[in-house]
């Protein structure tokens, strides 16, 4: 994997793209993909260092629950539900910001 942002961003597309593309073929080599994955981070150093990094600086820590919602409902303002709603193209411009928004879809009935 490029460690590059744009070449791995290009490589991550192409290969949402291919998935994309063969839904079926993707859907049945699910399992075995994500026990590959689970196998190389349980396996590597440099995860386990990452990990331990990210947890020593606090960034695993969100803060309260309540906080985080009253931050999360002052950004839901309707013109954002509504570019959610229609699946505006600059809301869902990469593979991964799906499933940034899609929590936010129960709202779209509200």
């Amino acid at each position: 994997m490029p460690t590059e942002a744009g070449a791995r961003l290009a490589r991550t597309t192409a290969t949402f793209e291919a998935l994309r593309r063969d839904t079926a073929a993707a859907r049945s080599r699910q399992g075995e993909l994500f026990a590959d994955m689970a196998a190389v981070v349980e396996k590597s150093p440099e995860v386990a260092v990452a990990q331990k990094a990210a947890r020593d600086s606090g960034s695993y820590a969100a803060g309260s629950s309540a906080d985080l919602f009253e931050a999360a409902r002052a950004m839901l303002t309707p013109e954002v539900l509504e570019r959610i709603r229609t699946a505006d193209p600059a809301v869902f411009r990469f593979p991964g910001m799906f499933g940034a928004v899609a929590p936010l879809f129960p709202l779209l009935g509200a």
